[in-house]
């Protein structure tokens, strides 16, 4: 790039890994949702593959507890577990608790993390955090090592809309809560939105499948 050539050395192009972290509320309202998300998670890794960045995925959520998700082979392991590139973290994700549990579990995956990796957080839920969204980011400023979360995109599939206060109605049902909060950290960090009671996150998907491969920015390796 310019910055390479202006300092008259070679340079070859690289691009930063990325790291993904799903939290995926696993509610009673939510058995159309996980059941898609557990569906279309290959999909979405796959994706990411053919763009050559390095992805890692974390998933919140327990394959045990009711409306589970199971990530099945290639991206996840035996039994629903962990694998090359997959991290599970079994804990069951109420309807408001997503942020707070994906501060309260970081012990649990924060070794799968990359120092250099751009960081996308991607909540599903119908509901309201309990959580503000500042406070959620203050507490992932103060994790460790410092700086891990300072390359931060949040994305999420929830209940917004022309409804102040279910969200959205439609064929996955209504939203139990606006999500104001979600909306709040999306708009923060520049992430992509997408409305939960539809029932083809087909384009949502596709948002931040791309803010994930053009936030691997480009950096400059000199020889």
């Amino acid at each position: 790039g310019p910055t390479c050539a202006a300092e008259g050395a070679e340079a070859d192009a690289v691009v930063l890994p990325a790291d993904i972290i799903w939290v995926v509320d696993q509610s009673g309202s939510m058995d159309k949702e996980t059941d898609y998300v557990q569906k279309q998670i290959n999909t979405f890794a796959a994706a990411i593959a053919k763009s050559a960045v390095d992805y890692r995925v974390v998933m919140i959520a327990n394959p045990s507890a009711g409306n589970k998700i199971c990530v099945p082979a290639p991206l996840g392991g035996p039994n629903c577990g962990n694998a090359a590139r997959f991290r599970l973290v079994a804990k069951t994700v109420s309807s408001t608790n997503g942020p707070k549990l994906a501060l309260e579990e970081y012990a649990k995956y924060s070794d799968f993390l990359r120092q250099n990796a751009t960081k996308h957080f991607v909540f599903v839920t119908d509901d309201e955090s309990s959580l503000g969204a500042q406070a959620f980011l203050d507490g992932l400023a103060a994790k460790q090592p410092k700086g891990i979360f300072s390359d931060l995109k949040i994305h999420a599939v929830f209940a917004w809309g022309d409804n102040k206060t279910k969200g959205c109605s439609g064929p996955f049902g209504s939203g139990a809560r606006y999500g104001a909060v979600y909306e709040t950290l999306v708009q923060k960090t520049g992430g992509a939105k997408g409305v939960i009671c539809e029932d083809d996150w087909s384009k949502v998907f596709n948002d931040i499948t791309t803010a994930v491969v053009t936030g691997s920015k480009v950096a400059c390796e000199i020889n």
